[in-house]
Formats: C-alpha cells, sequence, structure tokens
C-alpha cells in the first residue's frame, strides 16, 4: 500500500521524481559540464588514448561515445560514464577539494565542481540503491535542496541565463506526474538497482579469489659485496603479514636485515609495498628469497659478488652522488659545473656493466664536440672496454647507416646526440631498435629535458614503451645537470613546479645532492671572481670586428666550408688543455660542459645569457683563484643579476624537493605527460590521414614562376623539406649568409641563401645533408598552386599541405647522389 505525504502527494511518486532527477535532470546538467570542457568530435580520441578511460569503460560506453561524436551531443551519457570522463581528463580545476573517491562526502563549504560531481554520483548511488521506495516530503525537499544548490553553482559555471538549471530543479520538485510517467521511473530506478546489484556480486566473487595480487613481483637482483639491497614487491589488497625466506629457511631480522610495509596509491588502485632491506651484503646474502602473503607467493635470486677494484677512484661527495644510481634507481645528479659529474656517471657506468656483463649504456650529449670530449674520456678511463672494441660514437649524419644495428650489438657503451638515438626509435627509421635494447641511458646536460626539446623528444619514446608498449624492462635513466633551471620563475614555489616538471619527464622521483660531504665539496670546487666592465652600445665595435675577423680568417684558412669540422674543434681543445694554445674564441657552444681544469679566466664579451648559461659560463672557469669577466651594459649587467637570482631560487627549490616523498606526485605527472603527447600523436596521424595524393607545383610567391614539382619533393623526419632534384641547384644564386647564422643542427647544416636565378626572389636555403647540398623551400616565399582545381591554396606550413610528401628514402638519396656524381 502506498502512503500520501504531508503534501498530498503519494511517497512512490516522490520516490519517482528523484528517479526522474537521478536518470535524467542531473545527467543533463552534468552532459553540459562535459560539453564546456571537451568537445564531442574529440571525445573518442581523448578516452581511446587515455589508458585510465579506456580500461574502464564497457562496449554500451563505447557505442554512447561513437553516438556523441556523430551527433555532436552527449544526450545518452549517464552519471556514471561522464563521472568517470571527467575524473580521468586529468583537468585540474575540476579535482574536488579532497580528491576523488574520498571517504566522506563533500563538506557545505566545499563547493568546486568536481565537489558537485562527487556530490551527484554519490545521491544518485544513494537513490539508487534505496531499499524504502516510499519517499517522505521532509526527504524529497532534502535531496532536492542539494539538487537546486548544485543547478545554481553549475549554472554559474556554464554561463547559463535565466536561472535555467534551477528552474529544471524546481518544475521536477513540484510538477504533476501522472501514473504512466510515475510508473516509467520506478521501473528505470529497479533496473539500474537490480544491474548495480548484479555488478557487485560480481566484484564480491572477484575479490574472494584475488585478495592479493602481484602488481610487481620479486625481481632477480645482483650487487657487490658491501651494498645495500632492497628486494621489493607491491600488491594490491589489504595489508597482510609477511613471512620472508632464504633458500626456504625463515629469516631472522635484526640490525642487518629487516622488513617494511608501506601502503601506496598506485592508478587510483590502493596497493601495499613490501621491502627486505639488508644492509651491508656478503655473498652469504646470495640465494632465492621467497615472500609469502597469505597463500601467494613470489621469489626472485639475490647474486652478491665480490667487488673487483674500481678503475675510478671518487671523493666521497661523488659517492653520495653516486649512491642512488647505484641502486639502479633512475635519479638526476645536481652538482655544480666542476663537480665532476661525469667521472661520477663513469662509476656508475662501470658499476652497472660488472652486474649486467650483456647491459648496454647509451651516452647522452646535444653536441657531437662534447661527445667527443667525453669518448675520449671513457677511452683513457675503459682501457679493456675500449682494447675489445665496446665503446662506440656514432653520429647523425649515419644514422641511416645498415651498420646501427651490428654496432649496438657489438658496444656496451655507446655516446649518442639525443636526435640520433631518437632517429632509431621511430617506427619510420631505416635500423630501428627498441629502447629496452639499452639498459642505461645517461642523459649529460638534462635540464634541457621540458617542453619540444630534443631530450624530451627521446624521453618520449621511454615513455611509450612505458605506458603504451607495457615494456616490463626499461632502461635506467641517469640525468645529469649543474642546475635544472627555473623557467624563469619569479619565487620557490614557481622553481619547484618546474624541477618536478623535469623530473616528471625523466622518470625520477629521487634527487642526487651532496647533503653529507659539503665541506669536502667546497674544498674541491670553486666560484670565480666576477668583474664587471661597462660597455655601451656602439654601431662600430672595434673590439666585435676584431674577434671575428680572427675568426673567419681562421676558418678561412682551414678551407671550411661549413666551420671547424668536429675532429678539429676537439684537437683545439686539447692543445688548449695541455697548454699549448692559451685562449679560445668561442661560439655560445662552449658554454657547456667543455672541461678544461687549467682554464683561469672567462670573457663574456656582450653576452646576454640566461640563468643556465649564466651558470655554465662561471663553471668553465676551474682553478681556485680564476675570474670571469663580464664586458656588457647596464641592461645586460640586469639580466645576470636575474639570472643570479632564479639560480639562488633553484638552490632552494632543490633543497626543498630533495627533501620530499614525491614518487606518487610524479608517477601522476608522468602519466598525464604521456597521454596528452598520446593525444597529440592521434590528432596528428588523423592529420596524417586526411591527406591526398594529388598533382601541385610550387611557385615563387612574389611572380608565381614555376619552381619545382610536387612530386619532386621530399621531407626528412617532417622536420625539413627538399627538392630532390639535382637540377633545381643549377636553377638557384646560392648566397652567403654570415658565419654566426651557419648553424648545424639534426644532422642539417644551413650554408646559405637559394635565390630563383629566373626571377632573383628568394626560394629558401641551401641545406647540407649528408654531406650533400639540397635545397630547402619556404613557406614563406613560396605558394602552392593545385592542379586539379586550377587555382593556388593557402598553407603557412609544409605540414598542413593537404597533398601527401613522401619521406626522403634512401632510393631518393642513392638517386640524388648519383646524379651528382
Amino acid at each position: 500500500m502506498t502512503s500520501v505525504g504531508g503534501s498530498g502527494v503519494s511517497t512512490k511518486t516522490h520516490y519517482a521524481r528523484l528517479g526522474h532527477a537521478a536518470q535524467n535532470l542531473i545527467p543533463r546538467f552534468l552532459q553540459e559540464v562535459l560539453l564546456y570542457y571537451e568537445h564531442p568530435k574529440n571525445i573518442y580520441i581523448r578516452c581511446n588514448t587515455n589508458p585510465q578511460i579506456s580500461y574502464r569503460l564497457k562496449s554500451a560506453d563505447w557505442t554512447k561515445i561513437n553516438e556523441a561524436v556523430n551527433t555532436g551531443s552527449y544526450k545518452n551519457f549517464d552519471i556514471p560514464l561522464i563521472y568517470t570522463i571527467l575524473r580521468n581528463l586529468n583537468i585540474s580545476i575540476l579535482t574536488p577539494t579532497n580528491g576523488w573517491a574520498y571517504q566522506v562526502d563533500p563538506q557545505s563549504h566545499e563547493k568546486n565542481t568536481g565537489d558537485d560531481l562527487e556530490r551527484c554520483r554519490r545521491k544518485r548511488n544513494l537513490i539508487i540503491h534505496r531499499g524504502n521506495t516510499e519517499v517522505s516530503d521532509q526527504e524529497l525537499n532534502e535531496y532536492f535542496d542539494v539538487f537546486k544548490n548544485i543547478a545554481g553553482r553549475l549554472q554559474v559555471t556554464l554561463n547559463k541565463k535565466n536561472n535555467e538549471f534551477v528552474s529544471e530543479v524546481e518544475d521536477l520538485r513540484t510538477c504533476c506526474m501522472d501514473e504512466d510517467t510515475e510508473r516509467k521511473y520506478l521501473e528505470e530506478i529497479e533496473e539500474w538497482r537490480c544491474r548495480s546489484l548484479e555488478y557487485e556480486d560480481q566484484i564480491s566473487q572477484l575479490k574472494e579469489h584475488l585478495l592479493v595480487v602481484f602488481i610487481k613481483a620479486l625481481k632477480e637482483t645482483t650487487c657487490f659485496e658491501g651494498e645495500t639491497v632492497i628486494l621489493q614487491c607491491i600488491v594490491s589488497g589489504s595489508k597482510c603479514i609477511a613471512e620472508w625466506l632464504q633458500n626456504d629457511e625463515e629469516i631472522l631480522y635484526g640490525r642487518k636485515i629487516r622488513q617494511e610495509c608501506l601502503s601506496d596509491i598506485i592508478d587510483d588502485i590502493h596497493v601495499q609495498v613490501y621491502k627486505l632491506v639488508i644492509s651491508e651484503s656478503t655473498e652469504e646474502d646470495s640465494g632465492t628469497y621467497t615472500i609469502k602473503l597469505g597463500s601467494k607467493t613470489s621469489s626472485c635470486v639475490l647474486s652478491v659478488t665480490e667487488r673487483q677494484p674500481s678503475l675510478i677512484k671518487l671523493r666521497s661527495y661523488q659517492l653520495e652522488l653516486a649512491e642512488i644510481a647505484l641502486r639502479g634507481n633512475n635519479t638526476m645528479i645536481c652538482a655544480g659545473t666542476n663537480a665532476g659529474k661525469t667521472y661520477v656517471a663513469f662509476h656508475v657506468i662501470e658499476s652497472h656493466l660488472l652486474k649486467n656483463p650483456k647491459g648496454k649504456v647509451v651516452f647522452i650529449n646535444k653536441t657531437n664536440v662534447l661527445l667527443g670530449q667525453q669518448h675520449r674520456r671513457a677511452i683513457d678511463t675503459f682501457t679493456t672496454l675500449h682494447f675489445q672494441g665496446k665503446i662506440k660514437i656514432w653520429s647523425t649524419e649515419e644514422d641511416d647507416s645498415d651498420y646501427f644495428e651490428q654496432e649496438i650489438e657489438k658496444a656496451s657503451l655507446i655516446f649518442m646526440t639525443p636526435k640520433s638515438l631518437s632517429n632509431h626509435l621511430i617506427e619510420s627509421a631505416v635500423v630501428r631498435v627498441s629502447i629496452d635494447k639499452f639498459t642505461l641511458i645517461i642523459l649529460d646536460e638534462c635540464h634541457h629535458t621540458h617542453d619540444k626539446n630534443l631530450y624530451n623528444e627521446l624521453m618520449s619514446f621511454y615513455r611509450i614503451a612505458k605506458y603504451k608498449e607495457n615494456l616490463h624492462r626499461l632502461p635506467q635513466i641517469l640525468g645529469l645537470t649543474a642546475s635544472p633551471g627555473t623557467n624563469k620563475a619569479k619565487d620557490v614555489a614557481s622553481a619547484k613546479d618546474h624541477l618536478r616538471k623535469v623530473m616528471a619527464n625523466l622518470d625520477v622521483t629521487e634527487l642526487s645532492v651532496v647533503e653529507q660531504n659539503k665541506e669536502e665539496l667546497l674544498e674541491h670546487t670553486s666560484i670565480p671572481e666576477k668583474v664587471t666592465i661597462s660597455s655601451t652600445t656602439r654601431k662600430k665595435d672595434p673590439l666585435k670586428d676584431i674577434l671575428f675577423d680572427a675568426m673567419e680568417y681562421v676558418e678561412h684558412q682551414l678551407n671550411s666550408r661549413i666551420g671547424r669540422p668536429q675532429g678539429e674543434q676537439i684537437e683545439v681543445l686539447e692543445k688548449f688543455r695541455n697548454g699549448e694554445h692559451l685562449c679560445i674564441v668561442s661560439t655560445s657552444v662552449g658554454c657547456e660542459g667543455l672541461d678544461v681544469p687549467q682554464c683561469n679566466m672567462m670573457i663574456r664579451y656582450r653576452f646576454s645569457a640566461d640563468e643556465i648559461s649564466s651558470l655554465q659560463m662561471r663553471g668553465r672557469v676551474r682553478t681556485t683563484e680564476g675570474q670571469e669577466v663580464i664586458i656588457g651594459t647596464p641592461k645586460e649587467f640586469e639580466t645576470e643579476m636575474r639570472n643570479i637570482e632564479c639560480q639562488f631560487l633553484m638552490g632552494h627549490a632543490i633543497e626543498e624537493v630533495s627533501k620530499l616523498n614525491i614518487a606518487r606526485d610524479i608517477a601522476i605527472a608522468e602519466k598525464n605527460i604521456y597521454e596528452m603527447e598520446e593525444l597529440e600523436r592521434e590528432t596528428a596521424r588523423i592529420k596524417i590521414s586526411q591527406k591526398t595524393t594529388g598533382l601541385f607545383t610550387v611557385n615563387c610567391k612574389y611572380c608565381g614562376v614555376v619552381i619545382t614539382d610536387g612530386g619532386l619533393m621530399r621531407h626528412v623526419n617532417e622536420r625539413m623539406f627538399f627538392v630532390c632534384d639535382n637540377t633545381m641547384l643549377a636553377r638557384v644564386d646560392k648566397r652567403p649568409i654570415a658565419k654566426k647564422k651557419q648553424k648545424e643542427f639534426d644532422g642539417f647544416k644551413k650554408q646559405g641563401k637559394a635565390y630563383g636565378i629566373e626571377c632573383r626572389h628568394n626560394w629558401g636555403s641551401i641545406i647540407i645533408y649528408k654531406e650533400r647540398e639540397f635545397v630547402a623551400l619556404s613557406q614563406d616565399y613560396i605558394q602552392i598552386f593545385d592542379c586539379e582545381a586550377g587555382k593556388f591554396i593557402n598553407c603557412k606550413k609544409w605540414c598542413d599541405l593537404k597533398f601527401k610528401i613522401e619521406a626522403m628514402s634512401n632510393d631518393d638519396f642513392m638517386s640524388y647522389n648519383t646524379q651528382l656524381a
């Protein structure tokens, strides 16, 4: 029998009103929220490229998502689906005050959009799971008061007019409802309740069988005597008593061996991290270790070997810097410019290869000159490896060589630029390798690992292997830097934020800094005396002219086409290092990494540097009584003062972050970075798939003369677009450019400008690629003629051209080469 409330309305009707609110009204409001933050045409890509969303969705959900793309509407989305998507899109302003799925309902003072999303989800669940179908007037009003408050806040957020959402809530609260409509809503509630109970039963059954699930099992470990060993596994489920065994015998705990158990949240799953910590390990600690958690077990083999005499003798502060990396963990070593970070890295390499005889280490630096310097050091240090032919250096110019894979197979230590390694990781590479081919990647000057820098491009392949390919064995990452930079931060908080971004890009949760041996570090490093000499801006600068004349004279004497070849630059450095040369004149390439222990003076002449370049240039002075001489204008001195302030902020940021446990924050940030990159890649793939094969010509923008047929255009990694026809070289006037503009980048060398002989207009540049000249046409000076449409079309960037341009293949290059010969 159905009772009647004080308002004279059936309590069953009240229940039907709640059902309508839960299944129709509130979902409509949230559909508007989702529409506000994400257009329906993008929703499929966003969900499909986000693992946190895609694995949670059922086939019915995907049907709704496809409908949304086609109709441009979310009208079929219910609260659980909207909640799942909004929660995992990582829109920071949508995060509830206490985070998602917090154990306590949002409080009355917690009123952001995320809090209201939580309220909607919880109220909907309460209505559906409610056992009593009779709702009193008071209960109805309590629910609708909450709905009204939510509606009021959402209509403000979404810029709705005329009290739209609130009016709908009030209409539903008081409207008349006929028997058919009431029955319909009651049946919908019952259907949802039964379906929910069915899911709960399935989950309960799963929990009975999966009380403990190993997310990360114990793994085989090798170490040297005296090292601290941590055997670790991660499991889902509640905390339980762990039993550790060595060779099937119970372990006795004490000062030397202890166990730990920590609770954590990984990918929104509550997990337990079980550790066995063995201090000062000996050969007796070798054996098979097993952890028993109820009926579940995991085992691994620990091998403790005798430590061989090290080829590299480190100071105490350097050993402190190496500590985290020696444990096999990812880390970023932050220490001054003359702290000996390269030798710390060599010590890590030595230990790594002793533990992993088949391991492969790649040492990354952005310039061939610095790689050459470090390669020579490695040869001098690892003489046995060098004798065995296991130390290699690979230049970008060799990237299409078929020998790369063979060289990698032979090598234990290989030196490369980030671009060169990336060229072999892309799917279209002539010789493609997987990143798990390497066991340790060392990124020197790792402060470049942010935004679209080549270092971060390289790390994007690491993230693909980790999150998309789910590779079980990823290379260890070791970053080296004097300062991660602040990205022009104005305060410590901003500096810390930038530091955490760089750490997330490197998958680093712990910084390696000197804490215990600061006095020793200060004894072996120095800060040069700063000397400032005021200068004024002059149209005619005699000193500048003398310097450039000297550099051009030397280059002319060497008959150099682009500048000093890499080998000669390294030779000059060696002569400076051994005292044969007393002075070097250098461009900004001398800022980073050049190591000359005898250098006692660095002169910056009218060179405006950023905070990192400033620190790096200061670090070229290695003697205790050295001087840093800065000749500049008052404005340039102001810039230098800001650099010093930023360096001070970064010092504080490193100090504070190194004391924090930010593993979970870094994991979330890294996953977000991957998801955004995947979205960009998917967007690019869609863009490419929409390109068509068509007839077009490339014409001069100023006079319309035909430069080349579109079929002769080729691209290299979507970065450079060449005319793959050697007759083009005879049709252009090659005009030289200033020496300082003759830049080398990503395997390309810009040599000059290309002007059309027929029309005397600028068409682009002369580029050296693999020791051959090509004409690279610039979109600033050309226009595209669509032959089929019979008209010119707009195209500001080559990558936006609607027609396909083929990648330059080996056959294309060989054909071009043959024509030139």
